[in-house]
Formats: structure tokens, sequence, C-alpha cells
């Protein structure tokens, strides 16, 4: 009798095209993350243990990477910055 070895859950992504995959479209790695909102390793894990941040899914014993509808879905609830005309005096 053999028993299966615990871990991460199989993770199934999809060829490009398809959009059956329960994870969808990944951002791989720290590298692409940190490119793709302008912020630093450290600050994005700041974020994430703070809350502020979607948390990565284990994609391999050493590979993170996160789901790429839920940072354009952060992307999306980030305040405007707004500059208004300077008043006359």
């Amino acid at each position: 009798m053999t028993r299966k070895k615990a871990g991460p859950p199989d993770i199934a992504i999809a060829p490009e095209g398809q959009e059956d995959s329960p994870v969808g479209e990944l951002i791989p790695g720290w590298a692409e993350i940190c490119k793709e909102v302008h912020k630093s390793r450290t600050q994005l894990w700041r974020d994430i243990r703070a809350g502020r941040f979607p948390p990565p899914i284990e994609t391999g014993g050493n590979s993170i990477a996160w789901i790429r509808a839920e940072i354009e879905e952060w992307k999306r609830t980030r305040p405007r910055r707004t500059y208004s005309a300077a008043k006359a005096a």
C-alpha cells in the first residue's frame, strides 16, 4: 500500500488560447510581478502580509506566481491621483 506524499495541490494551467483553466493566466516569479506593478519585492511582501496585495500561489517546489485576473482587479481598485488647477489669488 503506497501513500501519496502530501504537498501543494496540482495546478492545471491551460495552454495559451484555452480559457478553461481554473487558474487562468499567471504572472510568474518576483521579477515579473515587480515589473507589472512597479513595486520592489520588499514592498510587495509588506503589502501581502498587511492584506493590501494578493498573495502568490505555489507553482512548484521553488516557484511562485500571481493570478493575472487578481492583479488586474487590484490595479482597478487603486485610487486615481488627481491634479486640480491652481486657484487664482
